[in-house]
């Protein structure tokens, strides 16, 4: 019986330090390309899509050329944006999405890496970012605009019972008689953990119970 009684808490003790699966995701990705007046403009998400999605739009006007694009896979968010004028304006811009829904409380551990790289002509313009937002049941827990390459790490406590993380990766370009040229990219992990003193609580009162199983079995021998 105590053996019994030892063996569930083992596996419920676990158990509690598995991470909970997402309750939903989306993936998206959205692409323009802009040359000569000429628009391009694509789009995908998944589901229903299949992962990875790669999206990508492109003009290839008579002296200008523009080039956007959005890759989503999991746990990594790349864009790109192109923009190559001899005469006229051109413009791209290029996007990839992640959202994901959590139920119940606990601890929300993200880790995240950010790159993003530039060639782009002093007349142009070209700019990586990222964008996080992570809500419990409609308020914000962290909110954060990032274009610098960086590493983060957050750990977020979570006490409403529905939780969103919202990460989009975008590149943009803008280039009249000139060229600009950017990649961002964000390679990312995010679990959720049952909090700390639940677990310990929790595990306390399956030690009681092995306690008083022991116990019994003592007094009948």
């Amino acid at each position: 019986m105590f053996k019994r009684i030892l063996t569930g808490l083992a596996l419920a003790a676990t158990t509690l330090a598995v991470a909970a699966a997402p309750t939903t995701e989306q993936y998206a990705t959205d692409t323009t390309a802009v040359a000569n007046g000429v628009a391009d403009v694509r789009s995908d998400t998944s589901p229903p899509g299949a992962m990875p999605l790669v999206t990508s739009a492109s003009v290839v006007g008579t002296t200008d050329f523009a080039a956007g694009s959005g890759i989503a896979a999991q746990g990594l968010l790349t864009a790109s944006a192109e923009a190559d004028s001899v005469s006229d304006f051109a413009s791209a811009t290029g996007s990839a999405h992640y959202v994901a829904t959590f139920g119940g409380g606990g601890l929300m551990r993200i880790h995240l890496d950010f790159s993003s790289f530039d060639t782009t002509d002093a007349a142009a313009f070209s700019i990586g970012s990222a964008y996080l937002l992570v809500t419990s049941d409609g308020t914000t827990l962290l909110d954060e605009a990032i274009t610098a390459p960086s590493i983060h790490d957050w750990t977020l406590t979570l006490t409403g019972a529905n939780q969103t993380f919202d990460l989009m990766v975008t590149s943009e370009g803008n280039a009249f008689g000139a060229s600009a040229f950017n990649s961002a990219s964000a390679t990312f992990d995010v679990s959720v953990v049952p909090e700390p003193p639940a677990c310990a609580l929790m595990l306390a009162g399956f030690g009681v119970l092995a306690w008083r199983g022991r116990r019994r079995v003592a007094c009948r021998v």
